[in-house]
């Protein structure tokens, strides 16, 4: 796998069973700092504490409507 520590990533439409949540986790696992958006606060959120479990300071997510 790729090494993004200490890179930035932006991922949209990563709330539900998508490829973008997929992307997202696997940016995250490669070290990256994430910053997803979905237009669903609930499920932004969710996946947020989901994919940043083990380091939340590396996560970022917004709801964008």
């Amino acid at each position: 796998m790729f090494d993004f520590e200490g890179k930035v990533v932006v991922v949209t439409g990563a709330s539900g069973i998508s490829m973008g949540k997929t992307i997202a986790r696997r940016f995250f696992e490669a070290g990256a700092k994430v910053a997803i958006c979905s237009s669903s606060e609930e499920r932004i959120r969710q996946a947020a504490e989901e994919i940043g479990a083990s380091a939340p300071e590396r996560m970022f997510a917004k709801a964008a409507n």
